[in-house]
C-alpha cells in the first residue's frame, strides 16, 4: 500500500486532470442576440459599393450588398491576439498584437468571391455570443457589416461546427496569415 503522501499526490493529480478536462468541455448553448451596432471604427469597417450575387433567400440576403468583416482570433496556449479587417472591394488589413506587426494587402477577386460566397451561405446571420469554458481554445469574434445591417458572431474551437462557421473561419485564418506574411 502506498504511503499516505503518495496517495494524496495521486488524488491531487487526478483532481487537477479532471478539472482541466471539464474546462475544455463546458459549453453553454444560450445565445444572446446582439443589437445592431455601428461598424467598428477601423479603416476597413465601412462598407464600400462592391456587391456579391444575391440568393432567393428572405431577409438581408435578398439583394446584392456591400460587406465588410472584422475578424479577431485570440486565446490558446500561445495567447494569440490577431485581427483581420476586410471588405467586398478586397482591401485587407491584418495585425498581430503580440508581435506588434500590421500589414495591408489587396485581395484577389477570387479571394473576395470565396469570402462573399461563404458569407452568403451563412446569411441571414444569427448574432450570437456563446459562453464557452475552454482554457486552451481559440476564440473568434466576427463583426459583419452586411449592407446597412451589423452582426456580431462569437465562437470558439468547441462551437465552430455547431454554428456552421468552420469554413468561413478557416478561410479568414488563411487570409490573415497570408496578409501578415506577404502584406505591406
Amino acid at each position: 500500500m502506498p504511503e499516505p503522501r503518495v496517495r494524496l499526490g495521486y488524488v491531487l493529480l487526478g483532481a487537477i486532470l479532471a478539472l482541466a478536462l471539464a474546462a475544455c468541455g463546458g459549453v453553454s448553448n444560450a445565445a444572446e442576440p446582439e443589437q445592431p451596432t455601428a461598424p467598428l471604427p477601423t479603416e476597413t469597417s465601412v462598407a464600400v459599393p462592391a456587391t456579391i450575387p444575391a440568393t432567393a433567400a428572405e431577409g438581408p440576403c435578398e439583394s446584392a450588398v456591400a460587406w465588410s468583416i472584422t475578424f479577431e482570433v485570440s486565446g490558446g496556449l500561445a495567447g494569440m491576439d490577431r485581427t483581420l479587417s476586410l471588405d467586398s472591394e478586397g482591401k485587407a488589413v491584418a495585425a498581430d498584437v503580440r508581435k506588434g506587426t500590421e500589414a495591408s494587402a489587396s485581395l484577389t477577386d477570387e479571394q473576395v468571391a470565396r469570402v462573399g460566397a461563404l458569407l452568403q451561405t451563412l446569411c441571414p446571420f444569427e448574432s450570437t455570443r456563446r459562453k464557452t469554458i475552454c482554457a486552451d481554445c481559440l476564440s473568434y469574434e466576427l463583426v459583419i457589416q452586411w449592407g446597412d445591417q451589423s452582426f456580431r458572431l462569437s465562437a470558439t474551437d468547441v462551437t465552430l461546427a455547431e454554428q456552421r462557421l468552420e469554413p468561413l473561419v478557416s478561410e479568414l485564418n488563411a487570409l490573415l496569415g497570408e496578409v501578415l506574411k506577404n502584406g505591406t
